[in-house]
């Protein structure tokens, strides 16, 4: 009878043993597990948050630069046609002038040529 009730303790003992161990290791592999499932959550967040954080980096670098070079351009168009512009607008105001004035001295011409051969 003690040997029964010994052993009996002793495979009572080995058994609360064994669980105790295998519930204390699925305890921290399951805290394991956890922590490294937070660190790769964290990292995934830390790494979507960079991603984010560089996406609207180069947005703003991007939309800065195009906003820049629009500008650029446009001021360049625009220069480029006032000049056009003002060119042809110079020219034909010169053009009118210039025909205006040779009329005019044509007409004087004409008319001291014809006064001339009046007089004579």
């Amino acid at each position: 009878m003690a040997v029964g009730v010994v052993r009996f303790v002793v495979v009572d003992m080995v058994v609360e043993v064994v669980v105790v161990v295998v519930v204390e290791g699925l305890v921290a592999g399951l805290v394991a597990v956890e922590a490294v499932n937070t660190v790769l959550d964290t990292t995934a967040l830390s790494v979507v948050v960079g991603l984010v954080i560089v996406v609207g980096v180069v947005d703003v670098v991007v939309s800065t630069v195009l906003a820049v070079l629009i500008d650029v351009v446009v001021d360049v168009v625009v220069d480029l046609v006032v000049v056009m512009v003002f060119e042809i607008a110079v020219d034909a105001v010169v053009r009118i002038v210039i025909d205006v004035v040779v009329g005019v001295l044509e007409d004087i011409v004409v008319n001291v040529v014809g006064l001339a051969g009046v007089v004579l």
